[in-house]
This record gives C-alpha cells, structure tokens and sequence, in this order.
C-alpha cells in the first residue's frame, strides 16, 4: 500500500492524510509537540489523562465513554511518548466509516467533533480544569510512576537512560516525575495548556475512504486552536564522544539481574548513514538470528533475553539483557566482542540477508496499520527527513556490510548499568 500522506495545512495545524478504500474504519490522530524541559515533563505527561475526563460537553469520563459507544464503538486513546530531546502527546481515535453502514450517521464529523471538543474545550471550574479530575489524574499517575520500580526491565531502562544523559534533558522520563505531581494545580496546568494550545506544534492525521476535500473541511470546522507564533523546536545534536565509559550498579531485592548498556550511535534519523545503522541494530541485537542473541543467550547461555535497540532521533542505542548475578564479566565481555566483531567487518551474507528480510517484513506490515504508518511519516516530521515505506525497503536493500561496518565503528558504549541483588549481587 502507498503510505503517501497528502499535506495540507487548515487553520495553520498541519494536516496529512491519505483518501484509501483499503479500511472500512477511519482513523484519526492528533501529534503535540513538547521540547523535553524540567520544567514542564511532569505537566505534559498529565495533560492527556486530565484532558479525556471530560469536556463541556461531556462533563465526565463516563459521558465521553457513552459518545464513543453511540459512535459504533470508537476507540480512543491517549499516549506521551519521548523523540529525542521532545515530548509528544498523542491522540488517537477510530470510528467506523458511516459508508460501511446503515446508519448514514456522520460518524467521522463527531469523531473528529468529540476531539476538538476534548483537546479545545475541557471541562473547567472557575476558568481552570477541574479540581477533581487533576487531583484524580494526579493519584494515578503518581502510582504508576511508583509502579515502575516493580517492572524491573522498565526501571533499569530508565535508571540506565537517567545515568547516561545526566546533563541532557533526554534524562527526563516521558510520564513525568513523582516529585512535581505536588507542586501542580489546576490552574497552573491550565495556564501552562493555553501556551500549549496557542505555540505548541500540532499535526492531524487522517487515513481512512475519505475525500480530501471532505477531511478538511471539516478540520476547518471544528479544529480552530488559537494559535500565535508558532514554537521552534531545535533538532538534537547526536555527535557526542564517549570521554570515559561509565559504570553503575544498584542493588534490589530482584531475583535476576539486570545488565543494560547504553551507546552513542553517533547518527541520526535525518543522517546517510541511518539506515545501515538500522541494518546493523537488526544484525547486532535486533532479532533472533542477532549476534547477541546467538552468542550471548545460545552458544553460551548467559543470557535469558539479550537485544538491542536504536533510539531514531537521539543516536542511542540500548543493548539489555537479563543475566545471573555472576555472569556479569562474561556478558558484557561477550558483547564487547561482538559489537568489535562487527566494526571489523565480520558479517556473514546469511546475517545480512536474513536482517534485511526481516526489517522489510516488519515495513509491509506497519503498511497495514494505520496508526503505524501515521508513526512512521511523524518520525520524518521530527527527524527532518521523510522516508517512504518504498523508499525505506529500497535503502535496505542496498546496505553494504562495508556501510553497516562503518556504523558499527561509530557505536560507543557510553554507561554499563547492572541492576543486581542486593544479597549476592556483585559486579566488581
């Protein structure tokens, strides 16, 4: 399937779509766009949550369940995820389209009514968002933030990111921080959402047997932010020298531990070399034919999982694995190994080839969904280069092993992290 959005701007929000008769549903998304700040993560992560508990419309949660159910069973759903050194509240809804069915109903006018009514007009009290639903969004958040500690793949994740970007805001967890969740009010949420609202990159999404011309009259109709002078989000430099790798090792109660090591890659999502570094993560950790995967957990069974994987917009790549508390030595040796094995250019055609075939089979099958695709073409918003699902299957193709060698030459392990127990744990 093409995954060629048609660009178009309304009402000064940027708007990609792509008219196809391939879905009976439609699919619309909502980007915002935050710079990564201390200041301001632990609001961005509870914006989402305090904007779906209701508008004025639809004062309450359950209110908003009720639209979704008269609307065929839309789905709907809010995410923050972090790309590279920004913040990205997502929304996401899919309706079914009204041609499919009986019911003329204008499904996708309310779907895209209910999230202009959610995202410009939520429920307020006294001219902010309500008491109760900041201080209800705020319990929840404060306890899956506290939940993190349990998940221990999750929270060595973060520990090591933590670590390693200690003087970069990429430091800065996409939901937040427990500490801040005291300090914010429904009116200093709400100020800090008008801001958001009025300069803040937005970008809509539509895929679904729509004419255009449909699609954006109606996001003329009911998409109307009050925008001022946009802000300017500045791309993140990924050229960082390893000066001294570093070490960390915390101790828990836990069972297995946890070795996770974080790379500078040294390339990014808009740079040549970005696709060879995606044919080399593949190669390097990324499937099960991987070299860490056959060498670390198979040949000498030291691992109960190992992979990596690449951070597109920050050149980081994260290699994890979970290992007994005494294989520490032998792991990370083994893994050293590898990754020189690699800058030496040691690849096999079997290797190359199976990677490829893999990656290409993951592209296909994104191109059937169209949450995916929408992820994709954002990436190219981010990164500053837009890359087709054609265009990144023909670049795969033509990746050398001399071009995956050189990337693999670039690759610095930056911190080693080991989470281990706090009785018999030992990394010295």
């Amino acid at each position: 399937m093409a995954d060629q959005f048609q660009s178009t701007r309304v009402n000064q929000i940027p708007v990609h779509l792509i008219s196809t008769p391939k879905y009976k549903t439609n699919f619309i998304s909502v980007y915002i766009r935050h710079p990564l700040t201390e200041e301001d993560h632990t609001k961005v992560a509870l914006l989402p949550s305090v904007l779906k508990r209701g508008t004025e419309k639809y004062p309450t949660a359950q209110h908003v369940r009720r639209v979704l159910d008269d609307l065929y069973g839309a789905s709907l759903s809010t995410d923050v995820v972090k790309r590279g050194e920004e913040q990205v509240v997502i929304f996401r809804l899919q309706v079914a389209n009204e041609k499919f069915l009986t019911d003329q109903e204008p499904l996708f006018e309310r779907g895209i009514q209910l999230l202009s009514e959610i995202i410009m007009r939520p429920r307020l009290e006294n001219g902010v968002f309500h008491p109760r639903h900041v201080e209800l969004e705020k319990d929840l958040l404060e306890r899956k933030l506290s939940q993190i500690k349990d998940d221990k793949i999750r929270y060595a994740n973060k520990r090591c990111t933590e670590e390693m970007f200690k003087e970069e805001p990429y430091r800065l967890f996409a939901y937040g921080s427990k500490e801040q969740l005291a300090d914010i009010t429904p009116e200093s949420l709400y100020q800090f959402y008008q801001r958001v609202l009025s300069t803040h990159p937005v970008d809509l999404f539509v895929v679904g047997d729509l004419h255009k011309e449909y699609i954006t009259e109606m996001v003329d109709k009911h998409f109307n932010l009050p925008r001022t002078e946009p802000l300017d989000i500045p791309r993140v430099s990924v050229k960082q020298e390893v000066d001294e790798e570093r070490r960390v090792v915390e101790k828990t109660k836990i069972s297995q531990g946890k070795l996770h090591i974080g790379c500078r890659t040294q390339t990014a999502y808009v740079d040549e070399d970005y696709i060879a570094l995606l044919v080399f993560n593949g190669l390097f950790g990324g499937f099960s034919h991987s070299k860490l995967f056959r060498h670390v957990r198979e040949k000498e069974s030291l691992a109960y999982y190992v992979n990596s994987s690449i951070e597109s917009h920050k050149g980081f790549m994260m290699i994890m694995s979970g290992i007994d508390f005494n294989h520490y030595d032998k792991t990370v040796q083994i893994i050293r190994q590898q990754l020189q094995e690699t800058a030496n250019g040691h690849i096999t055609d079997e290797e190359l080839n199976q990677t490829k075939a893999m990656l290409i089979n993951q592209i296909r099958e994104a191109n059937d969904q169209p949450f995916q695709l929408m992820e994709r073409f954002f990436h190219g918003i981010v990164g500053g280069k837009e890359r087709g699902s054609e265009t990144l299957i023909q670049d795969i193709r033509q990746v050398t092993k001399e071009e995956i060698q050189r990337v693999a030459q670039k690759v610095q392990i930056d911190t080693i992290y080991f989470l281990t127990s706090e009785e018999t744990g030992d990394a010295s």
